[in-house]
């Protein structure tokens, strides 16, 4: 997909989304972002607002999104490879069936975001906030969750291949919920079903 057209979309996008919150006139559903079956590559964005933007079967390679609103975003059957986000913004957004490879999260905004039937290789985490994120079904192979936020976390049904947990924030109040993890390391492989076992010698 060219830029140029890609960026279009987004002013159009935008433009929908304002006539919404604004409440003046009848906004255009058709002008709502939903990207379907493109391929997105090097492409770098700063300040980007794709809040409520649909994407289903697209590719997005080698691209940077700093400062981006993906909040309520619905990301169906992507795959994302060589990708940077910093600063963005992702809360509620929901990633089903979607392959993520060489993708870091950097000082990102993800409470209540939901991946489900995702698959994670070196993918990272660092200085999010991942408050009552949920995250199931899916296989994790060397994902890196480093200074974190991780208040009320659902950590379900997924296999974890070499994970590794740095410095979170973990509260008793709203412990980090495990169940049902496959853990594979250097010591082979086991199921846990608690944030303490799932960290414990990783």
């Amino acid at each position: 997909m060219e830029i140029s057209v890609f960026e279009k979309m987004l002013q159009t996008h935008e433009q929908w989304y304002q006539q919404t919150i604004s409440g003046v006139g009848e906004p255009d559903e058709s002008d709502k972002l939903n990207l379907e079956d493109e391929t997105l590559q090097n492409y770098q964005t700063d300040g980007v607002l794709l809040h409520d933007a649909a994407f289903s079967g697209t590719d997005i390679i080698s691209s940077r999104f700093d400062n981006t609103d993906l909040s309520h975003a619905y990301i169906y059957q992507c795959h994302f490879r060589q990708t940077i986000f910093t600063n963005s913004n992702f809360k509620k957004a929901q990633l089903q069936d979607c392959e993520l490879t060489d993708v870091t999260f950097q000082s990102c905004i993800l409470p209540h975001i939901s991946l489900e039937g995702c698959t994670l290789r070196n993918v990272c985490f660092i200085d999010c906030d991942l408050d009552w994120a949920y995250f199931s079904e899916g296989a994790y192979e060397h994902i890196i969750f480093r200074r974190c936020r991780l208040e009320g976390t659902v950590i379900t049904d997924l296999t974890l291949t070499h994970p590794a947990f740095e410095e979170n924030k973990i509260t008793d109040n709203y412990p980090v919920q495990v169940s049902d993890v496959v853990i594979q390391d250097a010591k082979g492989s086991r199921t846990v079903g608690s944030f303490a076992a799932l960290t414990q010698g990783i």
